[in-house]
């Protein structure tokens, strides 16, 4: 990808679209997923409720859930932002 903005945009145009583009993204999806906007209680109650079993089941587990966690991008965004609430 840095390649290729540089390719396009020339060495120091590449480099910066790059590495903003680079910092960008991440951060949107962070707060894409980390604020989600008013919960109603019912949806806040599941969302605790999966976090407790996920907690235990992380607790009894510990191993598989980490080769979960690294095997599985998107169960390790799903838990850095519940488990980060």
């Amino acid at each position: 990808m840095t390649i290729v903005g540089g390719i396009l945009f020339g060495p120091l145009l590449g480099v910066i679209y790059s590495i903003t583009s680079a910092t960008a993204a991440p951060a949107i999806a962070f707060f894409g997923i980390a604020l989600p906007g008013p919960r109603s209680d019912q949806s806040a109650q599941a969302a605790a409720r999966w976090r407790e079993q996920l907690d235990i089941r992380v607790a009894e587990q510990g191993w598989k859930m980490v080769a979960l966690t690294r095997l599985i991008p998107l169960f390790r965004a799903i838990c850095s932002a519940t488990l980060s609430a």
